[in-house]
């Protein structure tokens, strides 16, 4: 049995019965006479109820997950993509305002946010808030929202100095808005023509956003004549 249905100016439907030899192809045509397939709808499909599918293919024929779409875009004005599990929502994709937001619902009390890739977990945000990096902590910022700038620079310094003396100099740097914390660290390089290595250290001083002030002194009990070269360290915003 074929069936189809076609709109006609005077009634709403016009249905159409014709006898095939194969019982089993039955088709039902909205719009077409010679339907292919089970239901076929030329023109527009529109439901106030519940559509049930196993699978919906847009843009393909042989759909291989629940909703296959084919080289085409997706939009979704004023909601949101909600996972659950169980009948508890865990997980969600929204736009709030301006704010694309990702994440776990309330519900969701031990999940944490995952970014994965080439298949390993990179980014992770567990429940609480904490971030790790491939497994790894992340230096962050507890005193505000601000993001922390980590700024290294080698300090070389040609020292010639007299016994316990010492000298000022100045130190530059960069990327800084406020004042940053400065740290000296390790020596790169040390080396001279006299006196005994490593015996000279670096205090900074006075710390701007552009830079510091330093003093070089000599720790040891003779005169040295060395070329240094300290990092500092500086953060801040």
């Amino acid at each position: 049995m074929k069936t189809w249905v076609m709109r006609n100016t005077s009634f709403a439907l016009l249905f159409f019965t014709t006898v095939n030899y194969s019982s089993l192809a039955q088709n039902v045509g909205i719009g077409t006479s010679s339907p292919n397939y089970n239901l076929e709808v030329i023109g527009t499909i529109r439901t106030t109820a519940t559509l049930y599918a196993g699978s919906i293919g847009i843009g393909t024929f042989a759909p291989v997950d629940k909703l296959h779409l084919v080289n085409g875009n997706i939009r979704i004005n004023s909601g949101m993509i909600q996972m659950d599990a169980a009948g508890v929502d865990k997980g969600f994709i929204q736009l709030s305002g301006n704010d694309l937001r990702v994440g776990t619902n309330a519900s969701n009390t031990t999940g944490s946010f995952i970014v994965r890739t080439n298949g390993g977990d990179r980014l992770k945000v567990d429940p609480d808030g904490d971030v790790t990096v491939n497994g790894k902590g992340i230096v962050y910022n507890a005193a505000n929202a601000n993001n922390l700038r980590i700024y290294t620079v080698p300090a070389t310094f040609a020292v010639t100095l007299a016994a316990h003396a010492s000298t000022t100099s100045h130190i530059g740097f960069t990327g800084f808005s406020a004042t940053p914390i400065a740290y000296v660290a390790n020596i790169l390089t040390n080396g001279g023509t006299s006196g005994e290595l490593f015996r000279c250290i670096l205090q900074l001083y006075n710390v701007t956003a552009t830079g510091c002030d330093c003093k070089i002194i000599n720790t040891d009990n003779a005169a040295i004549d060395q070329s240094i070269t300290w990092n500092v360290v500086c953060i801040g915003n």
